[in-house]
Parts: structure tokens; C-alpha cells; sequence
């Protein structure tokens, strides 16, 4: 027994864990750099933590894993409540052949959190925002882009916006532009060069509202 606290403790199991004099526990490493860390085997598998459940007849709704986030030590009721939460949630009954379960994401404001985001198991991979008005940002240092993608991986559409001009582009090629709103609310539609004059392209022949859009 160390009284000072200075000791570290080692649990012989086939992988060994630790909990050293920093109070970290660590599986698979006597180093643990957090309060809690698994190291895994090299190669392509890695280190796997697993949340299962012992229900043996799993119906729609029912919780398969959960892992939330809390202050407990914080004072008041929504402070001290679960601020943020990722669950996997069955969404049929389970079967020989089926196991479907969505991934859903819930944070707070005021409150317990609540589901705002959700993955699908749907084979259409379709993602589910919840709120009043859900909004997705998208935040880059430079060019953001949406892709719109086949299965096999080729691009077929996309947008992408720079300096508050929004190009929707097509043909498996982002530089392919099909559509151009600028930031002034110009709009030109075709292959969109910005050349030409009086508000017109005489160049490429574009469709063009408002003067030289995308210039």
C-alpha cells in the first residue's frame, strides 16, 4: 500500500492495464495520456472500444449505446443536466438478415439535449437535421464545396462558393461551371466567362441577368 499516492497500479490481464500515480487509466499502455486510453494493436484494426447492449430481442427505439457529456459539478439544474449526447438508436427489429440503427447526435441550450442531428440507416445514407430552422455552415479558409457524388465515387455536381459567389458546376468536373449568383446578385447561366460587354458575353455567348456576373 502507498499512502503517498506515488504508485502506480497494474492489472495482469492478457492485454495489461494500468492506473498510474497521475489517476489515468490506461489499457494496452502503462502511459495513458488522458484519463482514459486504449491502445490496440499495429495495422489496420487499431484500438476498438465497444458499447453493446444485453437486450436480446431489440424492437424500434431501443438504445444500443450511449456516450454523454456533463459538468456534474456545476450548480443548477441545466448546468448540472446532460449537455451533449451521441446514441445508436435501433430503428426496426433486429433480425437474421436485418440490424438497422440510426447514429443520432443531441445537444443543449437550456435543457437536457435533444436530437438535433441524425444518420440514417437508410440505404440513401440520408442525414436528418432537427430544430426550428436547422442551418449547416460550412467554414473554410478559402473555397467551401458541396459534392454531389455517385456511388462508385465520380463526381457528377456540385457548388462552391469564394468571396460570397455561389458556382453550381456539373459533368464530373468543378471546373465546369453551369450557374453563377455573385455577390452583387448577378446572375449568368451557360459556361460563364466573364468577359464580354454591355451585359452580355460576347465570347462564350452566356445567358446573362445583371452586368457581367461573376466578375
Amino acid at each position: 500500500r502507498d499512502t503517498a499516492g506515488n504508485a502506480d497500479i497494474l492489472f495482469h490481464t492478457a492485454s495489461a492495464s494500468y492506473i498510474n500515480n497521475g489517476q489515468n487509466f490506461g489499457i494496452g499502455t502503462d502511459a495513458p495520456s488522458s484519463l482514459f486510453e486504449i491502445q490496440g494493436s499495429s495495422g489496420t484494426v487499431g484500438a476498438v472500444f465497444t458499447l453493446s447492449t444485453q437486450e436480446g430481442a431489440v424492437e424500434d427505439n431501443d438504445v444500443l449505446g450511449r456516450i454523454n457529456f456533463k459538468a456534474p459539478l456545476e450548480t443548477g439544474t441545466d448546468a448540472q443536466a446532460v449537455s451533449a449526447s451521441i446514441h445508436a438508436e435501433a430503428t426496426g427489429n433486429f433480425t437474421s438478415t436485418a440490424n438497422p440503427t440510426d447514429l443520432v447526435f443531441s445537444t443543449g441550450a437550456s435543457e437536457v439535449a435533444t436530437e438535433k442531428m441524425r444518420l440514417s440507416s437508410s440505404a440513401n445514407g440520408i442525414l436528418k437535421l432537427k430544430g426550428n430552422f436547422p442551418d449547416i455552415n460550412f467554414m473554410s479558409g478559402g473555397e467551401s464545396r458541396l459534392n454531389f457524388q455517385a456511388a462508385n465515387g465520380d463526381q457528377q455536381s456540385g457548388i462552391k462558393n469564394n468571396a460570397g459567389t455561389m458556382k453550381f458546376y456539373g459533368s464530373n468536373s468543378a471546373s465546369t461551371i453551369r450557374f453563377i449568383l455573385d455577390a452583387n446578385s448577378r446572375i449568368s447561366l451557360s459556361n460563364n466567362d466573364s468577359g464580354g460587354t454591355s451585359g452580355t458575353d460576347s465570347t462564350s455567348g452566356n445567358t446573362v441577368f445583371g452586368y457581367l456576373a461573376g466578375a
